[in-house]
């Protein structure tokens, strides 16, 4: 990149990688620079409206949204989004609660901004955000408080992988259903992992080996983690 950058915002648009805000080793950043791998090159695009580190990014409809995070010792509820065609940075409506080192998500029509640390607590609670109507909505809460955990989504379910909790690093991972508005539990990974990333690798022909069955008692039968009978 053209500027060091730890606990910075990455997302990815139309096959190119966006890197925004983090910290440089000396002060915070609110530049953004993006990577053409067909080129094998790095620009800078236009500079975020504040400086953010420990924030979150997620695409939607062709834009970039980035929120929460910190700028300076505060943690923020601010929002903004990017429009690579107008190389613009514009500030929506703030969240409901201050989250740094939160995860994001864009997700049918909806940005999720889920968990984090608002300075004082760690966060179980998420919202979404519709860039239609310009508003922010509460979900139900995560099973447990997290920040800096991993987030994506598998089989039409976003899942919340890791992160850091009641001053412990976690394995725990919990899956989130839409048309529930509920978080169910999912197999444990084998390490706790704390600041990590996740992505999902599609066809692999031994998905199943990775998915948990848990038993039913109800109804006697089994299920998988996405609630698959067996």
């Amino acid at each position: 990149m053209n500027t060091p950058r730890c606990y910075l915002s990455v997302t990815v648009l139309e096959d190119v990688v966006y890197a925004m805000g983090g910290y440089d080793g000396i002060r915070l950043q609110r530049t953004a620079e993006r990577y053409d791998y067909q080129k094998n090159q790095w620009s800078f695009i236009a500079p975020m409206n504040v400086r953010r580190s420990d924030a979150s990014a997620a695409t939607l409809n062709g834009k970039i949204y980035v929120v929460g995070g910190l700028n300076g010792g505060d943690c923020m509820k601010s929002a903004e989004v990017y429009d690579p065609k107008t190389n613009q940075w514009i500030f929506i409506p703030a969240m409901n609660f201050r989250r740094s080192g939160l995860s994001c998500i864009g997700y049918h029509g909806h940005v999720y901004a889920i968990g984090g640390l608002d300075g004082r607590i760690r966060r179980s609670s998420g919202e979404k955000y519709n860039p239609i109507t310009g508003t922010w909505t509460l979900i139900s809460h995560m099973r447990r408080s997290r920040s800096k955990f991993g987030i994506e989504v598998v089989e039409d379910k976003i899942f919340a992988i890791g992160g850091f909790s009641r001053s412990t690093t976690k394995h725990e991972v919990e899956y989130y259903d839409e048309n529930s508005n509920e978080w169910f539990e999912a197999s444990n990974m084998i390490a706790c992992r704390i600041a990590l990333s996740v992505c999902v690798v599609m066809g692999l022909p031994n998905a199943s080996d990775f998915i948990r069955k848990t038993r039913d008692r109800s109804r006697g039968k089994h299920k998988d983690i996405f609630g698959h009978e067996n």
